[in-house]
């Protein structure tokens, strides 16, 4: 694998180091000696430690003792555009300073070669500069390790951490002492090369290490990407909510067209950009399925390609888990409202019928009652005869009442449309019978003669009594509506609350104003809301003064009733008036539910209008993470391509490498990719248009093409990706 620009990070570092380890005597091993000396065997090992185990002991105990003081640290989070400008930026200062590094270097290995051979200076020079990579790739493993959160992932990060504070120690103790007791090499020659030899082992056993927890991180991320890929394949709710809600929606357009329209075509745009994002996160796994092991630090590129990929799936998998809760929480709110509508038509129908039938029947028997109270000879036999046939229709009435009260109790228990509009039908077909026996009724009672004044008196208050009883039913039944429009219109009240004069009178200028930078829509839908709601405020009022004068006209009836029983005014109060009454009554109530049906249907279009705009952000989001992942993507791709493998050539041949890789970087920084330019110059026109319309079916139709957009960016980090993947195959 080829190692590229972070490996001429530590270039200077590495340079300054060889030279000092080339003038260092040998008293670092003699004053280990005399330590182990004084301090005696250490660990378990009574005949004292081997040649090999004292050094390690003595780091192991004091990374054990910082790593408890790193436990306390907060890792801060990083992505990996931040991780890869870091090492890009580290790489840039490095270069410049790899070549006069490399000069010091040429004149001290002269000295170091009296005391050390040419390959142990380059060892050491080799594992100085894999420990500089180490700390450079410490934020991209923090990030893995958090995007992981396994103990297996936290276990691999803390062996690195504690691997890089292991070899920064070696690396301080070495370099003080090499300076202190530059004056002994020649004395400590033979106990110098020991204490090197010590220190390469150290560190070449914590890189060792560290490679080995880097791998795990990497397959740990090359696992979770490919499992979150297939797991996006179970977030497919919202093409079932989008078939499920089909006649749903249908069974709305008789109350508001443009929302019903609006709805069906939310809904097949979530469907539709759903199975994008799935199809996405799968073609992302299986392109990390192609990537090679990783076997070295040199391979820290798959590293990083690795980690871009996840995070791609991450954020794929949460669009479609979002595309699938925002469908399902429309189509729920959808079924509820078209669930109430149906019910609520054929409640009031059963109502109406209801109070219709009441009434005939009290007026068929006192019509009945009064023509038998008249002596013999003053009875009318047709008119009874009449009255007795009507009766007999009126106990049909009843049983088909008594039927649709049933099929509205079964319609009440539905969960879904379909099943509620198969009773409907029922209900309505029972309906139909029902009104043709009371309009047969209304015939014949019409056409029956009025009993003498005497008689009709003595029974209007009875009349008027019981009707006045079916009107105020009917008058709760318009309050009970009343009272669930108002808890409707309430909670829509604390979200967009009423415009006030000044705003109604610019509100064409409104209409024409852009949202401001922060807004994902047009404040105008906000307004809308807001306009629509003082509309139904002034329904409302108008509803509540006809209900207070109906409710003021049956109490002045009841008082003269009672009063005066047998005053021409009570007479003339027939039982045709009553039921005109009660048919008022029910007309009250009758607006007041279609009142209800209109707040239920704003409450749902607000729904819908939230809907859109949190499908607005959520593409623009994904759009934001494709376009940042095939940057670093290009990125990484043009460093790889331009740089061969440093660490097999020399200190100015490596700086030329870096100087390559990091302008290569720095080339796919500033100069990015075209087609992506042009998408994303695309998407910024579309955000802005989204903050301008001022019609629902506009807005959906920028939300779908801004969806367009990110699926575009997305379909280009997937080419990024797969010739990345190639390229690290080869």
């Amino acid at each position: 694998m080829r190692r590229v620009a972070v490996s001429a990070l530590a270039a200077a570092a590495v340079a300054s180091l060889a030279k000092k380890a080339a003038a260092a005597g040998a008293a670092d091993a003699q004053n280990w000696n005399m330590q182990q000396q004084q301090q005696g065997p250490m660990g378990p090992h009574t005949g004292g430690p081997g040649p090999l185990e004292a050094p390690w002991l003595v780091v192991e105990e004091a990374g054990e003792a910082d790593s408890s003081k790193q436990a306390s640290v907060t890792v801060p989070f990083l992505d990996i555009s931040t991780a890869l400008a870091a090492a890009n930026d580290a790489s840039l200062t490095a270069t410049g300073s790899f070549n006069s590094a490399a000069e010091e270097l040429s004149i001290y290995s002269a000295d170091a070669a009296k005391a050390n051979p040419v390959q142990q200076v380059q060892q050491q020079r080799q594992q100085l500069r894999q420990l500089q990579e180490l700390q450079l790739l410490l934020p991209l493993a923090s990030q893995l390790a958090q995007r992981i959160d396994t103990a297996e992932a936290a276990a691999a990060l803390e062996e690195i951490r504690q691997n890089v504070a292991r070899g920064k120690r070696v690396q301080q103790q070495l370099l003080p002492q090499h300076e202190q007791q530059q004056h002994e090499q020649q004395q400590h020659e033979q106990q110098q090369q020991q204490q090197d030899s010590y220190s390469e082992v150290v560190l070449q056993a914590a890189i060792d290490s560290s490679v080995s927890a880097l791998s795990v991180l990497y397959e740990l991320t090359r696992q979770r990407g490919v499992s979150l890929s297939e797991e996006t394949e179970q977030h497919t709710a919202a093409a079932a909510a989008a078939a499920s809600c089909w006649e749903d929606i249908e069974s709305l357009r008789s109350v508001d067209e443009s929302v019903s329209s609006a709805l069906q075509s939310h809904l097949e745009s979530l469907h539709s950009q759903q199975q994008v994002y799935i199809q996405q996160a799968q073609q992302a796994g299986r392109s990390l399925l192609l990537l090679p092991p990783f076997r070295g630090l040199g391979d820290w590129q798959q590293l990083a390609t690795a980690a871009a990929a996840a995070l791609f799936i991450e954020k794929m998998q949460e669009a479609a888990a979002a595309e699938s809760r925002a469908a399902l929480h429309l189509a729920a709110t959808v079924r509820a409202v078209a669930l109430l509508h149906l019910l609520r038509q054929q409640t009031c129908m059963y109502r109406a019928y209801r109070d219709i039938l009441e009434g005939r029947q009290i007026i068929c028997k006192a019509k009945l009652q009064q023509q038998l109270s008249l002596p013999e000879g003053d009875r009318d036999a047709a008119a009874i005869q009449a009255l007795a046939a009507a009766q007999q229709q009126l106990q049909r009435g009843e049983r088909l009442l008594h039927r649709y009260s049933r099929i509205v109790d079964v319609m009440r228990k539905k969960e879904n449309v379909k099943e509620a509009n198969a009773t409907a039908q029922q209900a309505s077909e029972v309906a139909e019978k029902l009104e043709m026996v009371l309009d047969g009724v209304s015939m014949q009672l019409e056409a029956i003669p009025e009993a003498p004044a005497a008689a009709a008196a003595a029974q209007s208050m009875h009349v008027q009594q019981i009707m006045q009883k079916i009107t105020w039913r009917a008058f709760e039944d318009a309050a009970a509506a009343k009272k669930r429009a108002a808890g409707i219109q309430s909670r829509l009240l604390e979200k967009y609350g009423l415009p006030d004069q000044q705003e109604q009178q610019q509100q064409q200028q409104q209409q024409q104003e852009r949202g401001k930078d922060g807004d994902v829509i047009s404040p105008f839908f906000r307004k809308q809301l807001g306009i629509s709601l003082m509309g139904i405020e002034r329904r409302a009022t108008a509803i509540e003064q006809a209900f207070n004068a109906a409710a003021g006209i049956i109490q002045k009836s009841t008082s003269s009733t009672s009063s005066t029983s047998s005053s021409s005014s009570s007479s003339s109060f027939a039982a045709g008036s009553s039921m005109g009454m009660v048919l008022a009554a029910r007309g009250a109530a009758t607006d007041a539910e279609s009142l209800l049906d209109e707040v239920e249907m704003l409450w749902l279009k607000s729904q819908l209008v939230e809907a859109i705009e949190e499908d607005i952000s959520l593409s623009l989001s994904v759009a934001k993470v494709a376009a940042t992942a095939a940057q670093q993507q290009q990125q990484l791709l043009l460093m790889n391509t331009t740089s061969p493998d440093s660490s097999l050539l020399g200190p100015p041949a490596a700086a030329a490498t870096a100087a390559a890789a990091a302008a290569a970087a720095a080339a796919a920084q500033t100069q990015p990719d075209p087609r992506q330019q042009e998408l994303l110059l695309q998407l910024n026109k579309l955000a802005k248009d989204a903050r301008t319309q001022t019609k629902i079916k506009d807005l959906i139709a920028v939300a779908a093409a801004i969806k367009d957009i990110a699926a575009a960016l997305a379909s280009n980090f997937q080419e990024k990706q797969a010739a990345a993947a190639r390229v690290m195959s080869a």
